[in-house]
């Protein structure tokens, strides 16, 4: 798991979602203007908190430049879905696109309100996204979730248990 998150943050792009520039700016404009430089298509991204959230979590801490930052998110952009078909939505209309979380019971909202309300939750500074544009990224994913699966490992707060129980 590991390398295939390394390969996104060493060879990706990378910006930043601060909360305390939300102070004075609508998230959704603000996570726009953050990814205007994002392309739209097949990709994986991933988001670290500036906040470690779960110091006993080892496999989702990450030294960054210097900064430890844990691994929030994982996800993919574009691609085919399970029937072959092709999935237009790349990474720049995916970080953009609304989210839904049934355990805060949020259906539908707007990706960068979500990210605001998470932040003002767990009293996060900054979100550092990576994202890198690939081929097969779902392949990639798989591999992620494979690994937590097959170690029992605890997923990143905000990505879907994908059939396991919560606390897990």
């Amino acid at each position: 798991m590991i390398d295939k998150i390394q390969v996104i943050l060493y060879s990706g792009n990378t910006f930043t979602f601060k909360n305390d520039a939300l102070k004075t700016a609508s998230p959704t404009r603000y996570l726009k203007a953050q990814t205007s430089q994002v392309p739209n298509e097949e990709g994986m991204y991933t988001v670290f908190s500036s906040k470690v959230l779960n110091p006993n979590e080892k496999h989702l801490q990450f030294n960054i430049k210097g900064q430890s930052l844990e691994l929030v998110y994982f996800g993919k952009a574009g691609g085919f879905n399970s029937k072959g078909g092709i999935i237009k939505q790349g990474l720049h209309g995916r970080i953009n696109n609304v989210v839904s979380d049934s355990s805060r019971r949020h259906k539908d909202m707007a990706r960068a309100k979500y990210w605001k309300f998470i932040m003002d939750e767990l009293d996060i500074p900054v979100f550092h996204v990576f994202y890198l544009p690939m081929k097969n990224a779902k392949a990639h994913e798989d591999t992620i979730y494979q690994y937590l699966n097959v170690n029992q490992l605890t997923y990143p707060i905000l990505n879907k248990q994908l059939g396991r129980s919560k606390k897990n």
